[in-house]
């Protein structure tokens, strides 16, 4: 998959595109709906299967502040890549792009610059000046300009419409499996591994300690895990909090990987978040804590080998 900035592109570059657009945090099933049928429509027209995405939210410029992300840009990339998208073509939203009059939008870039061959969105699709952009008008539009139009359905889960702000809330209150089902996968914690307080080592449970390239953690808890390293797949707990036994006061995201020992500061790491086990306790004294954790660790070790087949299509 090829990724360029949407404003660079040149007509004739991209051969018959068939576009989706949209944040896309979290790629859940309804996104995936979306793009399956971008691919198949390419595959029809023999054109080009391509995506238009933000690089931020775009409430950040627009209100100031954005939901908490699901997946970084890093990873949404990665996950786009896997359902065959040829391009993914990437704005920058700032004022500017906010200005942008939906028709002027549609005629200038997806038209004359892109020359789209065919748009798939969703019911509720806005975008443009104020959101006054809608399927109608691309319906309109699409007959004066040749182009098609797919408006597809929310895709629904348990009774409900699938959407980030869904994902988001059962993430936040620990509900793994519900986050899985509307994900089509686990949820993963990805970022980078940085010096900790090496309090963990001292208690004979080493972890790694993230930097999130993403903004959006679980609830405060212990949760089992699994991390990739070096192409062998290990069982982690995961612990999420301001470790209340030593009065901590900033929460932090810290990675304990059984069977695994080696430096691997700076390196770039994705957890998966498989089950929450526990909330955090403040215990009484750090051998009150590691007898926890032993239990937390024997947890870990009966249920890992059935959890972790929820990791195979990721």
């Amino acid at each position: 998959m090829k990724t360029l900035n949407f404003f660079d592109v040149m007509p004739q570059q991209i051969k018959s595109p068939i576009v989706t657009m949209g944040f896309f945090d979290g790629v859940h099933i309804g996104h995936q709906q979306l793009v399956k049928r971008v691919v198949k429509h390419a595959e029809e027209v023999k054109g080009t299967p391509t995506v238009i995405t933000f690089v931020e939210h775009p409430l950040k410029t627009i209100t100031g502040s954005a939901p908490p992300s699901i997946t970084s840009l890093r990873k949404r990339l990665k996950l786009l890549a896997r359902f065959n998208i040829a391009y993914t073509l990437l704005i920058e939203f700032d004022h500017n792009v906010a200005k942008i009059d939906p028709k002027e939008f549609i005629e200038k870039f997806l038209v004359a610059n892109l020359q789209m061959r065919g748009i798939v969105i969703g019911e509720n699709f806005r975008f443009g000046h104020r959101g006054a952009g809608t399927p109608d008008l691309l319906k309109k539009m699409s007959a004066e300009h040749s182009f098609f139009t797919d408006v597809q359905s929310h895709r629904e889960w348990s009774g409900n419409v699938v959407s980030s702000t869904k994902i988001r809330e059962a993430i936040k209150r620990g509900d793994c499996q519900s986050a899985h089902e509307m994900l089509s996968r686990p949820f993963s914690l990805c970022g980078t591994v940085i010096e900790g307080q090496k309090r963990g080592r001292k208690l004979g449970f080493p972890t790694a300690n993230l930097s999130l390239e993403h903004t959006l953690v679980p609830g405060d808890g212990v949760y089992i895990g699994s991390v990739e390293l070096n192409g062998k797949r290990y069982p982690s707990l995961i612990s999420i909090g301001t470790n209340p036994t030593f009065d901590g006061q900033s929460t932090s995201t810290e990675v304990y990987i059984e069977g695994f020992d080696e430096d691997i500061y700076n390196q770039y790491l994705e957890v998966f978040v498989l089950d929450k086990i526990r909330d955090q306790i403040k215990f009484n004294d750090a051998d009150e804590l590691v007898a926890r954790m032993n239990k937390d660790k024997e947890v870990l070790m009966q249920k890992f080998d059935t959890l972790k087949a929820s990791i195979s299509a990721t």
